[in-house]
């Protein structure tokens, strides 16, 4: 699992880490407020989980060596007037907010940009490849595709991750796919895999072989999603606070 690096820091000291400016993406341990399941009902606490947020942070550090190195629990938003660097890093998928969002990560690219290349229910995981497994850190089902458009461009998703993918592309990419969030659909939702506490917990795993990246929505592959959630003793977050 990649995360920003720390320097010198000592364990236990505060760290602002800057926006990532360069290759490769960098996931982070966060710890912020959500819901998570507990059988049927939801709960609200402060949940630890992996993921991307590739803008200003603070965090604690926990451990020099092994991860998660550090918590990410102060992400700085990013006012509609302040400039976005024209290197910075994207955060994608974003899973903040009432529904994740996903612009460009783990989607093929296409020479017609008017062609939807995920349709409603198709699941996408998100994670990292290590001996023939994956370890996931978001699960994303597809509702469907949102056109971008001037009113979007007020908002933190906008700065986070549509405007600085923006700045290094010749043509603006002009949609993003939402995810079905768990208010709208309580059989196949959108999560993410956390924690309530902090933890060195390996993340859930799949076999890439037999399942794939990028699929068509199942009973069998999505309770073979839950049963790795349930075997790596993670719980599942179905909302994370906006930023």
């Amino acid at each position: 699992m990649d995360e920003p690096r720390y320097g010198r820091a000592k364990i236990g000291d505060r760290i602002s880490v800057r926006w990532t400016v360069r290759s490769p993406h960098r996931r982070k341990f966060m710890k912020r407020h959500g819901r998570y399941l507990n059988g049927n009902d939801l709960i609200e606490d402060e949940l630890y989980f992996w993921g991307e947020y590739e803008a200003h942070s603070d965090c604690e550090l926990k451990d020099k060596e092994n991860a998660p190195k550090a918590v990410h629990d102060v992400l700085h938003p990013v006012r509609g007037s302040v400039p976005v660097l024209s290197n910075a890093l994207n955060t994608d998928p974003y899973v903040f907010g009432e529904h994740f969002k996903n612009i460009c990560c783990g989607i093929p690219k296409k020479k017609d940009e008017e062609e939807e290349v995920y349709k409603h229910g198709d699941v996408i995981i998100f994670g990292n490849r290590k001996d023939g497994a994956f370890f996931f850190d978001t699960v994303f089902v597809v509702d469907r595709r949102v056109r971008i458009d001037y009113y979007l461009n007020k908002t933190q998703y906008y700065k986070l991750s549509i405007e600085p993918y923006n700045l290094d592309r010749k043509n603006e990419v002009m949609y993003f796919y939402q995810g079905v969030s768990y208010i709208e659909d309580k059989e196949f939702y959108s999560f993410v895999p956390c924690s309530l506490e902090y933890t060195k917990k390996k993340l859930p795993q799949v076999n890439i072989s037999d399942f794939g990246l990028h699929r068509e929505r199942t009973n069998d592959n999505w309770n073979k999603i839950l049963k790795a959630v349930e075997t790596a003793e993670w719980e599942i977050g179905v909302y994370i606070d906006k930023i």
